[in-house]
């Protein structure tokens, strides 16, 4: 499996714990709190593709706009349905 798919899989986990782990009527506050935590892993993970792995700054853009902005929409997305749920 590739690299990628399986920093983006982590993402998928880590918002599915901090929605399932949290209070019931905070679910929709924990996804948006999941986003910049998730950024700030995101670029983490483009740092050492840049630095480690010898990969392009430009390529590692692209990929962190998958590896973050698939996962932030699915807390977006979760945010919203959950918001008017108690």
């Amino acid at each position: 499996m590739p690299h990628s798919v399986m920093v983006m899989l982590g993402g998928f986990a880590l918002l599915a714990v901090m929605i399932l782990l949290g209070k019931k009527e905070d679910r929709g506050m924990n996804a948006l709190r999941f986003i910049p935590m998730w950024l700030a892993l995101s670029i983490v993970n483009l740092v050492i593709g840049v630095w480690w792995a010898g990969y392009g700054l430009q390529e590692e853009l692209l990929i962190l706009l998958m590896i973050f902005g698939i996962p932030a929409a699915a807390a977006l997305l979760t945010a919203r349905l959950t918001r008017n749920q108690t």
